[in-house]
């Protein structure tokens, strides 16, 4: 196997098993986020919490009662598409999020390196 193909292939499995970790480290964390969601916009829009769960249910694309192996296969293939879901703080899609930081993150990182690599090398 080629250098390049290994390093992908490398690269890719390390991805696969970041999103993995993280999906099940996140469903063993404790509380229910269906629950703490639903309570919020029942208080926000003033429906019943039969109603607001469902209202949270949907807007999760969360069905606790699935099986994890089901929700695991709908999540990576969501992520496959770029789909990475709805931001629990700011409700609104992660992926905008990422945009709307990116370009400035990259500011910072290029600048920090600009200043930190002279004054290392100097040193």
């Amino acid at each position: 196997m080629p250098p390049l193909a290994r390093r992908l292939l490398l690269a890719l499995s390390t991805v696969v098993v970041a999103i993995t970790l993280t999906f099940f480290l996140v469903r063993s964390m404790p509380g229910d986020v269906l629950q703490q969601w639903a309570v919020r916009i029942s208080q926000d829009q003033g429906v019943s919490l039969e109603e607001a769960h469902e209202i949270a249910r949907a807007m999760l694309s969360y069905n606790p009662d699935e099986p994890v192996l089901s929700q695991y296969l709908r999540y990576m293939g969501r992520v496959a598409q770029g789909d990475l879901g709805l931001s629990m703080t700011y409700r609104i899609p992660v992926l905008t999020i990422i945009r709307q930081a990116l370009p400035w993150t990259l500011l910072i990182t290029g600048l920090a390196t600009l200043v930190s690599f002279p004054i290392s090398a100097w040193l």
